[in-house]
């Protein structure tokens, strides 16, 4: 509780608050709202990874790309879609998972999975490797 508190000057007039007696006031608490909690579900930037690699299997049925890992993060080698990810082609626009092939480039942003090896993901970037082209583009 925070109350407030007048004091006399000591001459005994009390002309600083008008003649009136001062009596102490109550002032509510403020309440501050906390900043919503993560879903824990979804990546932090603290814990978000970044893994590269290429595309071996896309198992359609259980939103799952499995990858031969190219970047720092080799321990991952499969990549986990959320139900709400989403999946842009490197040159920009979306891409579907039936659009993901064998030999395309991934790049994918996500957390740690409970399977060793599996990074669960929500954002997803594929570089598609055009067939009987060099890989690179070359």
């Amino acid at each position: 509780m925070l109350a407030a508190v007048a004091c006399s000057d000591g001459d005994g007039d009390d002309a600083d608050s008008g003649g009136e007696p001062t009596t102490a006031s109550t002032v509510a608490p403020t309440q501050v709202a906390e900043p919503p909690s993560p879903d824990p579900g979804e990546p932090t930037p603290a814990t978000t990874i970044e893994v590269q690699g290429v595309v071996g299997v896309v198992i359609k049925t259980t939103r799952i790309i499995e990858i031969r890992p190219t970047g720092e993060q080799q321990q991952y080698d499969k990549i986990a879609l959320t139900p709400n990810a989403r999946i842009m082609r490197a040159g920009g626009g979306p891409l579907s998972l039936d659009d993901v092939r064998p030999s395309d480039r991934i790049v994918a942003f996500g957390r740690p999975g409970d399977s060793p090896g599996s990074l669960i993901s929500d954002d997803v970037t594929i570089q598609q490797v055009i067939q009987g082209g060099a890989p690179g583009g070359g």
